[in-house]
């Protein structure tokens, strides 16, 4: 026993540590998150398309999550994000579709957008994240 009564060996499972302590919290939480337009209607066309995709990575890095891609087509969008452990994916996810569709309708002036109801939202492992970037949402921005 160590002073304060602490064991110096614990057992997790059949392995027995020797003065195991966790430091600090590590985490590589990575996701493909994946929503549409209402209906899939295609609102947002080629040219805007880039100014949408900014403004969410904007508004993804004022929540202090990491966007390491966003893209999509006319009637969907992908954004690959890197979550903190304070996070909670669909708080993440409603603050990006309401912001967002807040600003579509003050800037762009789509007064009918609206980002359909859900989402998809896939966890990527870090040894994926470029693989998942380039086959997932370069493609969807290239087409």
């Amino acid at each position: 026993m160590r002073p304060g009564g602490t064991p110096d060996r614990i057992a997790i499972g059949w392995i027995v540590r020797q003065n195991c302590r966790m430091p600090s919290t590590h985490l590589a939480f990575h996701v493909h998150v994946v929503f549409s337009t209402k209906n899939r209607e295609p609102w947002l066309a080629p040219t805007p398309r880039p100014r949408v995709h900014e403004y969410i990575g904007g508004v993804l890095t004022a929540e202090n999550v990491f966007p390491h891609m966003i893209g999509g087509m006319g009637d969907h969008l992908h954004a690959l994000i890197g979550l903190r452990a304070t996070h909670c994916l669909a708080d993440v996810v409603q603050r990006m579709k309401s912001v967002s569709s807040r600003w579509i309708h003050e800037e762009l002036r789509l007064a009918g957008f609206a980002w359909q109801e859900g989402y998809g939202a896939f966890s990527v492992s870090p040894s994926h994240l470029e693989r998942v970037a380039r086959s997932r949402i370069r493609t969807s921005i290239t087409g």
